[in-house]
C-alpha cells in the first residue's frame, strides 16, 4: 500500500471511488485488483510440500504492481 499512496500522492486528486479503483487498476500489470482467494492460494502453497524449501521469505502479492 505504501507504493499505492506514494503513486496517488503524485497524481491528480481523483474524483470518485469508482475512479479511484479504475485508476489502480490500469497501473497494476495484471490489470485487475487482488481478491481474497489470490492470498489464500499463496498461504495454501505454503502450507504443501513444494513450498518445503522456502524459508524466511516475503512473498508479494501485488499484481505485479512493486516489480514495476
Amino acid at each position: 500500500m505504501k507504493h499505492v499512496a506514494h503513486y496517488l500522492k503524485r497524481t491528480q486528486a481523483l474524483s470518485t471511488s469508482k475512479d479511484l479503483l479504475d485508476r489502480l487498476i490500469q497501473v497494476t500489470p495484471l490489470q485487475r485488483l487482488g481478491q481474497a482467494i489470490d492470498i489464500a492460494q499463496a498461504a495454501l502453497f505454503l502450507t504443501t510440500d513444494e513450498s518445503s524449501y522456502i524459508t524466511g521469505s516475503e512473498i508479494v502479492i501485488d499484481g505485479g504492481y512493486s516489480a514495476q
